[in-house]
């Protein structure tokens, strides 16, 4: 699951970077995969998960955030090129 989102971050930064369209797609494989463990993870509730556990599950949703944060960054229009 953490390294899963850990990959899917890399793969974000690097599939553009080297224009492999293969390697963006990756990325958002492994990044479903890494929402598919957290949510069957969080299901059973939070509250009993371990301190190990609550550590990784806390882990992959900022990894996962912050791949959503990296692929929105690519979509939008850069504000200085946006015509007023």
């Amino acid at each position: 699951m953490l390294s899963d989102s850990l990959l899917a971050m890399s793969l974000s930064l690097i599939g553009p970077e080297r224009q492999h369209n293969d390697l963006s797609m990756d990325g958002l494989r492994h990044y479903a995969k890494a929402l598919k463990g957290l949510r069957a993870k969080l299901a059973i509730g939070p509250l009993q998960l371990d301190d190990d556990q609550m550590d990784v599950s806390l882990m992959t949703c900022l990894a996962c955030g912050m791949y959503e944060v990296r692929i929105h960054q690519l979509s939008a229009p850069c504000p200085a090129k946006i015509p007023r």
